[in-house]
């Protein structure tokens, strides 16, 4: 048998970041019980745990790793993300998804401006975006426009979502004229990550079902 490292958030308190680089790279973090015949399967095993442990704990920027968490611990298999932008957060939380195996495939929604976002705004195109989100166990559909003209059309089409991640740039848009489609395409253990700016910080703040409802310039609830 190999040697292996095993290593949990535990053993590394509350700063992750002191594991050195080179240590992820070099071990491995789950026990690997094989005859050789299984020594393939195991390593696929491996590089999952190993990129989950990397997302969830040590991934940047930092307000990511407790979405990351969230994922990982509840396996949300409906997905909607306004404002997509680069693709990197989804392309993430798709792959945290798929290293579960679960045997749901996953569906992910997403809306953006693609073409039609300021210039002066980097992110997909709708082509990069649907090079991007294919692939086995993934069923994907991309909406092209603003939150207000997408979710007037499609909002019934996206009832029973489990996630709806809003980027900060689109924040302000989808309280001011998209906001009254959530709580249509909820369903009661359902949670709205809102990502939020102040002072040129990032956070989430986290929403369920019955925050949604209240008028979105209502005070703000659990940030994450």
């Amino acid at each position: 048998m190999p040697q292996v490292a095993v290593m949990t958030a535990s053993h590394i308190g509350q700063n992750p970041e002191r594991i050195p680089p080179e240590f992820l790279l070099q071990q491995t973090l789950i026990i690997c019980d094989f005859d050789h015949h299984e020594a393939k399967e195991c390593n696929v095993r491996s590089a999952s745990s190993l990129q989950s442990f990397y997302l969830r704990y040590l991934s940047s920027p930092r307000h990511h790793r407790v979405l990351f968490q969230f994922v990982h611990k509840s396996s949300p298999r409906r997905i909607l993300q306004i404002g997509i932008q680069d693709g990197k957060l989804a392309e993430r939380v798709i792959s945290l998804l798929l290293a579960k195996r679960g045997t749901e495939p996953i569906k992910f929604t997403g809306i953006d401006l693609f073409e039609s976002r300021p210039k002066d705004e980097r992110g997909l195109s709708l082509k990069e975006a649907h090079a991007q989100f294919r692939g086995e166990g993934i069923e994907t559909r991309l909406l092209p426009g603003n939150p207000v003209q997408v979710l007037t059309r499609f909002a019934n089409e996206l009832r029973g979502t489990d996630i709806v991640l809003i980027s900060a740039p689109l924040e302000q848009a989808m309280r001011e004229g998209a906001w009254h489609f959530l709580p249509r395409m909820l369903h009661k253990d359902s949670q709205v990550w809102v990502e939020t700016s102040s002072a040129g910080k990032l956070r989430f703040e986290v929403l369920n079902p019955a925050d949604v409802r209240v008028a979105p310039t209502a005070p703000r609830r659990k940030s994450a």
